[in-house]
């Protein structure tokens, strides 16, 4: 192989591909330039689903005893409507409330089993069935917002009764671990440049 000719043959497109400004701009400049208008374009989308969704009122439904616990963090927290009460769970749950939430009437159910408000109150396990659709806007954001009251509820329950018993708050906590990273920050550079630089080769070549 003549490596002169070949170099000369290199050298020569190498220049028509810098002479050609089309060309250099789609391969160099727009990347350059787009990527970060990309990805900041995409940070205020999901930044904006976000707070729509969190601005949400939920429209909810309770059948059966809801802890009164339960009810007034969800007052204090989402201030929902409460479109329907009632007393106990119908007998086909499943299909009314698919009838209910595409229907539109609420975005999300709380199906609450006799007793429950009970066994809540006397240390005790209350189990409670969220009814929603992961696919609808409002009713996948009324499950996010729910659920994190309810989380905050049995939380807040939980420290009562250990509180009660006069056991420690992390008597509930039997193992406990820290994270001891020993890469070094070389290390950690060269990993999140080996993950981060295909991608944007990637990208380029698009």
């Amino acid at each position: 192989m003549r490596w002169r000719a070949v170099l000369t043959i290199f050298g020569k497109e190498l220049a028509e591909t810098i002479r050609d400004r089309r060309t250099l701009f789609a391969l160099i400049v727009l990347p350059v330039l787009m990527q970060p208008l990309l990805m900041l374009a995409g940070g205020q989308v999901v930044a904006s689903v976000q707070a729509s969704r969190a601005g949400i009122q939920p429209r909810l439904a309770v059948w059966g005893p809801l802890p009164e616990a339960a009810r007034k963090a969800l007052l204090d927290k989402l201030q929902p409507t409460f479109e329907e009460n009632r007393a106990e769970i119908p007998p086909n749950p499943d299909a009314e409330a698919r009838t209910l939430i595409a229907g539109g009437k609420v975005d999300l159910i709380l199906a609450v089993p006799a007793g429950a408000a009970t066994l809540f109150s006397g240390d005790g396990k209350a189990d409670i069935d969220l009814y929603f659709d992961s696919v609808g806007e409002r009713s996948g954001a009324a499950y996010d917002r729910v659920g994190a009251v309810l989380d905050g509820v049995q939380n807040d329950e939980l420290k009562i009764r250990l509180a009660r018993r006069e056991l420690p708050a992390d008597f509930d906590k039997p193992l406990h671990y820290s994270l001891k990273d020993l890469a070094s920050k070389e290390n950690k550079g060269g990993d999140f440049a080996g993950r981060v630089l295909p991608m944007i080769l990637l990208l380029w070549c698009s």
